[in-house]
């Protein structure tokens, strides 16, 4: 398994509470999310805490697992209610859980 604190210069990295609120909107836990993605119940709360940086690789993996574009990951949680209303919808639930 790639280091996920090996971020290239210039690579986005995923948006914390986009990871949370994505995962929370489906109505998976965290260890759910470990296991679909292969990494471990460690690194995703320390990924959804902002505490390790996820590099493009994982974010694909956790957007795939979570059924959502990778590119939703890296979004600010504004701009989603301003660009996607639909999955703005999806996320308000998961929001009042923040």
């Amino acid at each position: 398994m790639p280091d996920l604190r090996l971020i290239k210069d210039g690579e986005e990295t995923a948006n914390p509470r986009m990871i949370r609120l994505a995962r929370n909107s489906r109505g998976m836990d965290q260890s759910e999310l470990a296991k679909k993605t292969g990494l471990s119940l460690a690194l995703i709360v320390k990924a959804e805490k902002g505490q390790v940086e996820v590099a493009a690789e994982w974010t694909a993996a956790i957007a795939s697992a979570l059924g959502y574009p990778a590119a939703l990951l890296m979004r600010e949680y504004e701009s989603v209610t301003v660009a996607c209303p639909r999955t703005a919808a999806l996320f308000r639930e998961a929001v009042e859980d923040d």
